[in-house]
């Protein structure tokens, strides 16, 4: 986890991606804020339950290999886990509401990486979705 500065003291972050550009979750306290930087940055502000069902969702749909949907509030969120023999490592989402519309490749072990960090920090989020 990264402590930031310059203006953004106090917030950390958990990357769904390996550096800045691309998807990371910033928080502080119980305050959270998905931002993506692919593109045109965006973010969304998100509780403490919508993080937990976020990273549940993706810890869940990585594990079964499969593509899982879920709306919450205002944002659409699809993680296209299936296993593909050229790239067993890699994952898609794609996304629409607050962060715009995009989708963006990830490493599957990056992204469950990012939900055993949730986790550890938060509790645990794996389970039925």
């Amino acid at each position: 986890m990264k402590r930031l500065t310059l203006g953004d003291e106090n917030y950390q972050r958990i990357h769904l991606t390996v550096s800045d550009y691309g998807l990371f979750l910033r928080f502080r306290d119980l305050k959270f804020e998905l931002r993506c930087n692919a593109g045109e940055p965006s973010s969304v502000n998100l509780s403490l339950g919508e993080v937990r069902a976020l990273f549940a969702s993706m810890a869940t749909t990585c594990e079964r290999q499969e593509i899982t949907k879920i709306r919450i509030g205002d944002l659409s969120w699809a993680t296209d886990a299936i296993l593909r023999p050229k790239r067993p490592n890699r994952i898609f989402v794609r996304f629409s509401g607050p962060l715009g519309l995009g989708s963006i490749e990830l490493s599957r072990r990056r992204v469950l990486s990012a939900c055993e960090e949730f986790s550890s920090i938060f509790g645990q989020v794996v389970g039925e979705i």
